[in-house]
């Protein structure tokens, strides 16, 4: 335990929840980590009263992706549960993995239940099919995960989504596990000029593990999707209320200028009436 707690304080990363510490007392066992008011990927996913243009979407996956480069990359090694309520967003929007490392502290899920289905609907079909799946999972399933989530921002229809069928996660999870040829995944019902997206998704959860892109060849394709990789979520959310403060001052100087033609007329009207 010890060991894994080191770990965790090693792990410094702005794409990565920052571990604050630990309570290893029976049976208060708790894990205290950064908070982060905007709330799950999947929360604002889910809210349809929040608008999400692309240059939004491309800015949380590249989120994702250097936290899972980053993560790959340390003594941690994978997340073995990656999935969308466990991506959230601070309040500059800047996207953070959470609940990864400590199985040491992780109860044993229960072996049936709605519940446990739908948390299995990231979990890659090799994963699936292990009597004692690894707790960290491993890192070619973690790009399985990335690659659900990744169809999730895309369509904004739910995780696991099929294009006319609604499915229980229960019915789901059995026909990922089984590898139905071709293999079952959600649809990729996506707009003109997303082509590539859609290829991405389908690389990130083939049914192969070593099929599947790392996060460093994920990097690489997003980075031809998305022309404004060099900035992030707040610069362009700045030069998005600088230009509507402008384009405010503008109206108000429209509007002043028809106030006071307004009042010059009445002026004239009110002299020809006066004697």
């Amino acid at each position: 335990v010890l060991f894994e707690l080191k770990h965790m304080r090693d792990v410094q990363n702005e794409h990565l929840t920052r571990f604050v510490g630990a309570c290893t007392d029976p049976p208060n066992i708790c894990i205290l980590t950064e908070y982060c008011p905007r709330g799950s990927l999947q929360d604002i996913l889910e809210n349809e009263s929040i608008t999400l243009d692309w240059m939004f979407r491309y800015s949380l996956t590249s989120d994702i992706v250097k936290g899972m480069l980053f993560l790959h990359s340390g003594a941690i090694c994978s997340h073995g549960n990656l999935k969308s309520s466990n991506c959230v967003v601070d309040g500059r929007f800047v996207l953070k993995i959470t609940d990864f490392g400590l199985e040491s502290f992780r109860d044993p899920e229960p072996e049936q239940g709605h519940t446990l289905y739908a948390k299995k609907l990231w979990t890659a079909p090799e994963l699936l099919r292990m009597a004692s799946p690894p707790a960290r999972g491993s890192q070619a399933g973690d790009v399985y995960s990335f690659g659900i989530i990744l169809q999730e921002i895309a369509l904004r229809s739910g995780v696991f989504h099929v294009e006319g069928l609604d499915l229980s996660p229960k019915e789901i999870v059995e026909r990922v596990t089984r590898g139905e040829q071709p293999p079952f995944r959600p649809s990729l019902a996506l707009q003109s000029g997303l082509e590539e997206l859609g290829q991405l998704m389908q690389r990130c959860w083939a049914e192969e593990p070593q099929e599947r892109p790392t996060f460093q060849q994920v990097r690489l394709m997003l980075r031809k999707f998305n022309r404004e990789n060099s900035s992030n979520i707040l610069d362009n959310l700045l030069s998005r209320m600088e230009q509507y403060a402008n384009n405010l001052e503008g109206l108000v100087e429209e509007r002043t200028q028809a106030y006071l033609e307004e009042k010059r007329r009445a002026e004239a009207l009110l002299y020809q009436i006066l004697p």
